[in-house]
């Protein structure tokens, strides 16, 4: 049973929200509960941490969250508690992917607390390898590390591609110049993966936010964050995504309709300024989540406007969604939508491709 998985919230926290006289609060809206019987969207929030000596890590980012208002958000929040660890790290892993298959099938969206980064990959790997899904990380590094070595925070992104796994596409989104060697940077365009720096993140958050769009598995290793003000902390990023940056990718990650999974990862509570951010952003993903459009279909001309670009060989149609505004690509009349912007659009027409489309076109 699942329930053997899960310690509960604390009996602490559910007893402040019950009593609580905010009846708007968020806390009051959501159920500590494993089992699921709503017909409403589902999404389920649940911790895992491996460091035996913390408990209730997660306590404060709940707390946080609990005390927001919810939006006109038609969805319900489940919060089944943290992992128990097992007697090996093999049991603790089967835990993990037995329960989020569990909740998967019921077609519930889940929201991950982690304490490390390493566990990126468990998340990812949770889907198996009968179809590819598509991963976006934000993070400030490219962990492709010694895949030698077992894993650990500095590989996890290397062990997934080693190990052949359920990767269809990746996108980096955030990641540092001087984190980051020439051979990460060299495997990355090999393989035709999209690499978003910081500085293009900033420059234009449009540009990058359609990775989310046919994304499946959304990881967030919360070294990426500008943290130079926590003086506190042993290790800070004076030049990491902001807190408002954050939130944007947070919405953007709720509205894609493939989204099943966004992780937050590498918590610790050294700092006590992340639990609010990660809460709001938290937040965001669900009114993401609650703004979502049905999926429309490419050839209806309702919802859809078709530019044709015809390129040597190669037959390019841009698609505009008239009442998202978002845009897609299509190469050679298949049945591959891929995602992209106007800007990708509009640079194509004026016989300039972006990174992301030459990508495409050398797939």
């Amino acid at each position: 049973m699942i329930t053997d998985f899960f310690s509960p919230v604390s009996k602490e926290l559910q007893f402040d929200i019950e009593q609580s006289n905010d009846d708007s609060c968020f806390g009051k809206k959501t159920l500590f509960d494993h089992t699921i019987e709503t017909n409403k969207t589902k999404i389920v929030l649940l911790g895992i941490n491996l460091n035996k000596t913390e408990k209730q890590l997660f306590q404060q980012i709940r707390e946080r969250l609990y005390e927001l208002r919810p939006g006109d958000w038609h969805t319900q929040l489940y919060d089944i508690g943290d992992l128990i660890l097992g007697h090996e790290e093999t049991d603790t892993l089967f835990a993990f992917n037995s329960t989020c298959q569990y909740f998967l099938k019921q077609n519930a969206t889940l929201i991950v607390l982690g304490n490390e980064s390493s566990l990126i990959q468990w998340q990812h790997s949770v889907f198996g390898n009968k179809k590819p899904k598509n991963l976006v990380t934000i993070d400030a590094k490219i962990p492709i590390g010694n895949i030698h070595e077992s894993l650990n925070n500095s590989n996890y992104l290397g062990k997934l591609i080693e190990s052949n796994s359920s990767i269809g596409h990746y996108s980096n989104i955030g990641h540092q110049s001087y984190y980051v060697s020439k051979e990460e940077v060299g495997l990355m365009n090999q393989l035709k993966y999209d690499c978003f720096r910081l500085g293009e993140l900033i420059e234009d958050i449009k540009q990058i936010t359609p990775v989310f769009q046919n994304a499946h598995s959304i990881a967030i290793n919360l070294n990426a964050l500008q943290n130079h003000y926590e003086i506190e902390k042993k290790t800070t990023n004076p030049n990491g995504i902001t807190s408002r940056e954050l939130c944007d990718l947070t919405y953007h990650a709720g509205i894609g309709n493939d989204t099943q999974i966004l992780g937050f990862f590498n918590y610790n509570q050294q700092s006590k300024s992340n639990e609010e951010l990660i809460g709001q952003a938290i937040w965001y993903f669900i009114e993401g989540i609650n703004n979502r459009q049905k999926k429309k279909s490419f050839d209806s001309s309702e919802f859809f406007e078709k530019y044709n670009l015809p390129f040597h060989k190669k037959n390019i149609l841009f698609y505009r969604d008239t009442t998202s505004n978002n845009w897609w690509i299509n190469i050679d009349n298949t049945e591959e939508y891929y995602p992209c912007s106007y800007k990708d659009y509009e640079m194509a027409v004026n016989d300039f491709f972006t990174k992301r489309i030459e990508n495409l076109l050398k797939k």
